[in-house]
């Protein structure tokens, strides 16, 4: 593994501390990439101060820059002479290791420290910098320090990424790292575009990432695998929090556009990233999800606090936005998100993906040393004020657990997002066992789903709701507040509710038992509507209240629609038995069918504040 490469010489300056140094502005006035005496390159920080400059050919490159900087202890600022604007750095130095291939620039080891190759302050990049003469798995610039800034730089053909933030290895005495910034850079040719990964697998060492900020960048062209990769090593108590990615314009990656993963290797266990907000971002043209989150096998990692807000997500090869709390042998793995006012168009053209896909577990598509069933992981996600149109494999799909994922779990609120014309506009599923050719039981997963306020327009299959979908699902659940939505024009059935899916427009039918549908679709409106048990040895028990025909005027609610929270059962008032159904509701230990009064707020759970609300209402009458 390259990270593998960063030896405890590397951190020798680190471990012996450095001197005390004032603030410079270091000015590079060449373009070559050299580092004369008393500079020595060696190791990837190097040895040499601001004082040493120029080196000894009256020159200033940009390694010597950084490797003064890296040797002071005050902030440093690195800029280009008007001379240079327009330039290329070729990164091409060797310095005196033993191998005879080009190095990478020093690694930003002090801290402080601002890169800008914006020579004249106009907001364009002026300074190239090229690595297509580096070799094995070289990064452009890295950062293994706090409070750098990489500013304005185009950055090519560099094998590896172009800017990374890491912990370097377990002899770094950082294992703390905070206040990075890139901003405002052209990155293109490289496996990743900018990548931040907290923790070392060589040696393991846990490390702590905060407060990474990438913001208008422009990332395209042929990267590998990711525009935008976030993620904590294999590592316990790894951790990556306060990210926020935003305002940047990523294209052309062959994987994904931004991927934010717990744990990039089968056996890490516990890590978590929290509050990454992804924001104002165009994500167009990769080659499968234009923005995607998951927890990567292992054990317990949690990703919480991600808000994917305001981003226009266009022409991605599988999906637009795909966020999944555990996939290939995940266990008890969290994922908490929000998705809100996002245009998710023209996506899944290569493989009918749709623009939207939140799964509890999935082993879909997971390398045969991976595969397993995986249980207990937990995906909570808020969808909100989205548009979506053109998606070829639907809009929002929402299932527990996928493709042999068993005893998963999902809760997800769906509300006043707008549907375009597609295949499926909404479907919400407990469990799906087979897609395109694979095939693998998806049992015992649950999803609790409120809808409100959304708009479905011309959809080949409008809202669909089932126990158990495609192939092999049994025992799977779904629990469902659903009021006050559209559901127009649909070509098959508008609203449709089965307890098994019976097959439809290029999905198969469920091969399954035991599946059900349950709760409350009310007050929607929708040209058909269907409820059905659908394959034998399924059922759909979920209640139908006060829908109606499209264009139909809309009636007068029944005393249900006035129930106050708590009252199960329309009573009027609100009982000790009731209150204990909504404890065990909020428990889990039963489904919100049983009480749908309950959840006041429609969020498809019961809180506390909820009970003491209905606690309330029982000591007087609704």
């Amino acid at each position: 593994m390259w990270l593998a490469e960063l030896s405890i010489a590397a951190f020798a300056w680190l471990l012996l501390g450095s001197t005390p140094t004032r603030a410079a502005t270091i000015v590079v006035d060449t373009l070559v990439d050299t580092a004369d005496a008393p500079f020595n390159a060696d190791g990837f920080c190097g040895a040499g101060t601001v004082a040493d400059l120029p080196g000894a050919d009256g020159r200033i490159s940009l390694r010597e820059a950084i490797i003064a900087a890296n040797n002071s202890t005050a902030p440093n600022t690195i800029v280009f002479a008007d001379s240079l604007r327009g330039g290329t750095i070729h990164i091409a130095f060797d310095d005196l290791d033993a191998d005879h291939a080009p190095d990478m620039l020093p690694v930003l080891c002090g801290g402080g420290t601002i890169i800008n190759g914006d020579v004249d302050q106009d907001g364009i990049s002026d300074i190239t910098l090229d690595g297509s003469a580096l070799t094995g798995q070289a990064t452009g610039l890295l950062l293994a320090s706090s409070n750098n800034e990489v500013r304005s730089l185009i950055i090519q053909d560099v094998p590896f990424a172009g800017i990374g933030v890491l912990h370097v290895a377990a002899q770094s005495s950082l294992p703390r790292i905070s206040g990075n910034r890139v901003a405002g850079n052209t990155i293109r040719g490289s496996m990743y575009g900018i990548f931040v990964i907290a923790g070392s697998n060589a040696p393991m060492s846990a490390g702590s990432i905060d407060g990474t900020v990438i913001d208008d960048n422009v990332v395209d062209s042929t990267s590998q695998y990711d525009a935008v990769f976030v993620s904590t090593a294999p590592v316990q108590g790894s951790a990556i929090s306060h990210t926020a990615i935003t305002n940047n314009h990523l294209s052309g990656a062959q994987r994904h556009g931004i991927y934010v993963l717990a744990s990039y290797a089968t056996d890490g266990a516990t890590t978590s990233i929290s509050d990454t907000n992804i924001d104002n971002n165009e994500v167009f043209q990769n080659g499968i999800q234009g923005i995607s989150a998951s927890s990567y096998a292992g054990r317990a990692h949690t990703i919480s606090g991600l808000t994917i807000d305001a981003n226009d997500i266009y022409e991605n090869g599988s999906v637009g936005v795909g966020l999944a709390a555990g996939v290939c042998a995940a266990t008890d793995c969290v994922l908490e998100a929000t998705v809100s006012g996002n245009t998710v168009r023209d996506n899944g053209q290569q493989d009918r993906g749709p623009g939207m896909i939140f799964l509890g577990g999935s082993n879909y598509d997971c390398p045969a040393a991976s595969s397993s069933l995986k249980e207990n992981n937990r995906l909570t996600v808020s969808a909100d004020r989205n548009m979506l149109t053109g998606n070829a494999g639907g809009h929002i799909v929402v299932i527990g657990g996928y493709v042999g994922a068993s005893g998963n779990s999902a809760a997800v609120t769906l509300a006043q997002n707008n549907v375009g014309s597609g295949l499926i506009g909404i479907a919400v599923l407990g469990g799906m066992g087979s897609v395109n050719d694979q095939t693998a039981p998806a049992n015992a997963n649950s999803v609790r789903a409120a809808l409100s306020g959304n708009i479905v327009n011309m959809a080949l299959g409008g809202i669909l709701f089932a126990g158990g979908s495609s192939g092999p699902a049994s025992d799977n659940r779904l629990d469902l507040a659903v009021e006050n939505n559209s559901a127009c024009g649909s070509t098959t059935s508008d609203l449709s509710c089965v307890g098994g899916f019976p097959g439809l427009i290029g999905f198969a039918a469920n091969r399954g038992t035991g599946n059900s549908v349950n709760g409350l679709i009310r007050g929607n409106e929708a040209t058909t509507i269907l409820a059905a048990n659908g394959v034998p040895g399924n059922s759909c028990n979920a209640e139908l209240i006060d829908n109606r025909a499209c264009g139909a005027p809309t009636p007068t609610p029944t005393a249900m629609m006035e129930r106050c929270i708590g009252d199960c059962d329309a009573s009027g008032d609100v009982t000790i038995d009731e209150l204990i159904v909504m404890v065990n509701i909020a428990l889990d230990t039963l489904p919100l069918g049983r009480c749908i009064a309950g959840d006041g707020n429609h969020d498809g759970t019961v809180t506390i504040d909820e009970i003491i609300a209905a606690a309330n209402r029982a000591a007087g009458s609704c």
